[in-house]
């Protein structure tokens, strides 16, 4: 936390959001480290300075879903320094791909940053479409009561009903999920939807790890879902472990039978949270579906975008995505050091 902060990762706005929540983000992140090698992993640089050593970058990742390892936090105390940014990258990758059961590696940046967005756009570019996909999605946080009522939300209509996944669903829901990407059922693992297996995993350190799928039915068909992920609070600063997300809904529909479906998709997860006593609720929504989102009513305006990038393993594991990385870092050291006037030879010898 130390390092986070005097780095300026946790600026104070960031901090001001957790400071309600400080104290169970920092177990959170004690069991987390009681979990590094399992269901977490985390890599601190340090270089010599003086007499000591001093953390100077890190990085971590978390199993999201079964296999698919949410790549976060790279943070550098020191600007423009390339080689340790580099190097923490690089470390964190080839640990998930030596890790036997990774299928794929899911992260979060912000597309207005000109450089990261450059760099994993390239990433996406280079894979065949089946090994990746990148979306951006709205940001929503939407502050909850803390006395729901304990009735789930209902359609005024019977010709819509939602209700919690079941096990009968799971043709229709691979269904929807493949309309956007055919990885997207195994990548989020559609076959459980509570994520029971990776739970236990999770409780074994004092932590969970689930979520609550929802369908809507259009005359008694399925023709919408949403996820409600659920986390021990913290693992992401963002809070991207406890994320209303993955809404797929039946876009032959008319556009006011899709916005009904999404509204009560919605209003049923929001409900969720606040069940489970929770004071936010927080959207990870993508932006194709804003105007069905702002018709609805159910969230506030969104606060920012997060591109999200998924990377499948390919023949060469995740060979194609590291070179891309370690050439697009290379380039940004050759340059400095050329402003800095260093020779190529030197670089050689002397990079990462």
């Amino acid at each position: 936390m130390q390092f986070y902060g005097s780095t300026r990762f946790l600026y104070p706005a960031k901090l001001g959001v957790l400071e309600a929540r400080f104290g169970a983000v920092r177990e959170t992140w004690a069991r987390l480290i009681a979990a590094n090698g399992d269901l977490f992993k985390i890599l601190m640089l340090r270089r010599v300075i003086g007499e000591g050593l001093e953390v100077k970058n890190s990085i971590c990742a978390f199993e999201f879903a079964p296999g698919t390892w949410q790549v976060q936090h790279l943070v550098s105390a020191d600007r423009h320094e390339y080689s340790g940014t580099l190097a923490s990258v690089i470390g964190i990758i080839d640990w998930i791909e030596n890790t036997a059961s990774a299928r794929c590696i899911r992260l979060s940046y912000r597309p207005d940053n000109p450089g990261t967005a450059r760099l994993f756009d390239a990433v996406a570019r280079s894979l065949p479409l089946r090994a990746s996909l990148r979306t951006v999605s709205d940001y929503y946080v939407a502050k909850l009561g803390t006395t729901p009522d304990s009735a789930l939300p209902h359609s005024a209509d019977r010709d819509i009903t939602v209700r919690g996944a079941e096990p009968g669903d799971q043709t229709a829901l691979r269904a929807l999920y493949a309309r956007t990407h055919p990885a997207l059922p195994e990548w989020l693992s559609v076959a459980d939807p509570p994520l029971h297996g990776l739970d236990a995993r999770y409780r074994t350190y004092g932590l969970h790890r689930s979520r609550q799928l929802l369908v809507a039915l259009h005359h008694g068909q399925i023709a919408g879902t949403v996820a409600c992920w659920f986390g021990s609070e913290g693992i992401n600063f963002s809070f991207l472990e406890n994320t209303i997300e993955d809404l797929y809904i039946d876009e032959s529909l008319p556009f006011s039978e899709q916005a009904r479906l999404v509204a009560l998709l919605l209003q049923t997860a929001v409900h969720h949270y606040q069940t489970r006593k929770r004071t936010i609720a927080v959207g990870l929504l993508e932006t194709r579906h804003r105007t069905l989102i702002q018709t609805s009513g159910i969230l506030p305006a969104p606060e920012k975008q997060y591109a999200l990038l998924t990377v499948g393993r390919t023949e060469n594991g995740f060979g194609t995505s590291r070179n891309i990385i370690e050439g697009h870092y290379s380039e940004l050291l050759r340059s400095q050091a050329s402003a800095e006037g260093i020779g190529d030879e030197r670089l050689h010898h002397e990079g990462p």
